[in-house]
């Protein structure tokens, strides 16, 4: 019987990240060695030192898939709607609102399991210069995907005359991945309300701030 062929490269560091992700969440980064991430993985040790020089490599990586798992959750529950939020046509409160409160409730849920491998990258990452730069660089473009976006639809908005002139709209952008970050770490310990709940509170309050008409119709926030 042939040999099966082997998997492409691509799909060879997916499996490898994939199967980090999971033993470092399951026992951290100090408790995961590459023989183990090789085992969930199903390759040899070797294999995995041809697409990683290093453990801490591999950890920023995990980290990145874990981003990439919730934006591909978001864009999957927005649906078509996607294509008009990226638009920025129609009404564009609605639509801004619609993504906000798609994040702000499907982020902080669905990374409540990868917390583990951003604190170990933090720990890592401060004592490790060159792996805070490659963390930084990558992860800014997470950010940055993100705050393009709202950016994008501030401005549509603004051209429209719903939204007010602010002071500093990158920081708007900045507000709104900080509130998902700090949503994701608040979220275990202030259970007194829902992912929902806080999703939509939060998407209201930020909305808020950028309508310059404070009387809008409360079905913009519907």
């Amino acid at each position: 019987m042939a040999e099966p062929a082997p998997a492409p490269a691509p799909a060879k560091r997916e499996a490898i990240v994939a199967a980090a992700v999971t033993c470092f969440s399951r026992d951290g980064f100090a408790g995961t060695t590459i023989a183990a991430v090789a085992q969930q993985a199903k390759i040899g040790k070797g294999t995995v030192y041809e697409y990683f020089r290093a453990k801490e490599e591999l950890l920023v990586d995990a980290c990145l898939w874990c981003c990439q798992q919730n934006q591909a959750q978001v864009h999957s529950l927005l649906g078509d709607a996607a294509h008009g939020i990226h638009a920025g046509g129609g009404d564009v409160t609605k639509a801004i609102h619609r993504l906000m409160v798609t994040v702000f409730s499907v982020v902080p849920s669905g990374s409540q399991s990868y917390t583990r491998l951003f604190l170990d990258l933090w720990t890592v990452a401060s004592d490790q210069p060159q792996i805070l730069a490659q963390a930084q660089s990558r992860l800014r473009e997470v950010y940055a995907q993100w705050e393009g976006v709202i950016t994008f639809l501030y401005g549509a908005g603004l051209a429209q005359g719903v939204f007010r002139p602010l002071p500093d709209p990158t920081i708007l952008a900045r507000l709104f991945t900080a509130i998902v970050d700090g949503l994701i770490w608040q979220l275990p310990f202030r259970p007194d309300r829902t992912p929902e709940a806080l999703a939509r509170s939060a998407a209201d309050c930020l909305l808020a701030l950028m309508l310059k008409d404070a009387q809008r119709p409360p079905e913009v926030f519907a």
